[in-house]
């Protein structure tokens, strides 16, 4: 996930130097598997979109036979995979976002002005404003897990 105002390129890898290793998280197969099938139903985008975010979130997913898809969400929700631009998917931002643990690095006001799929989905109920702890930071990125139950 990326960091507010990082304003790098979210296609790209990380050094474990420019990260901060928030952990993992379990969610069911059944979460997990309709954001798969998200990323299998996406439409390309005809709307290029450059690149380089203010604030992006990067996933990574890794499938058997070493496979692999990273996708980026700008801070609008404008979405990237393998660096070709996607029609914007709200289901498939939100659970992103929701699951990384995304919308506690935002004071709540600020959420629904630049989260567009709060307008359909809930901020997640175990939400906490964790804003406060970004400026004391050492690195730009943050690194979580999403795994499969």
């Amino acid at each position: 996930m990326g960091y507010v105002d990082s304003d790098g390129p979210c296609e790209r890898g990380f050094q474990s130097s420019e990260v901060i290793d928030k952990g993992f998280a379990y969610i069911s197969r059944v979460e997990f598997f309709k954001i798969i099938k998200f990323l299998k139903t996406l439409d390309t985008s005809t709307h290029a979109v450059g690149s380089t975010y203010g604030m992006c979130m990067q996933s990574n997913f890794h499938f058997a036979a070493d496979s692999s898809k990273r996708v980026c969400i700008g801070q609008f929700g404008d979405m990237t995979i393998e660096n070709k631009s996607f029609a914007r998917s709200d289901s498939l931002v939100y659970l992103l976002r929701k699951y990384a643990g995304f919308y506690n690095y935002y004071p709540k006001e600020d959420l629904v002005g630049f989260c567009k799929e709060l307008s359909q989905f809930p901020i997640p109920e175990d939400y906490h404003d964790t804003s406060g702890e970004l400026a004391s930071a050492d690195v730009f990125f943050a690194k979580f897990r999403i795994l499969a139950k």
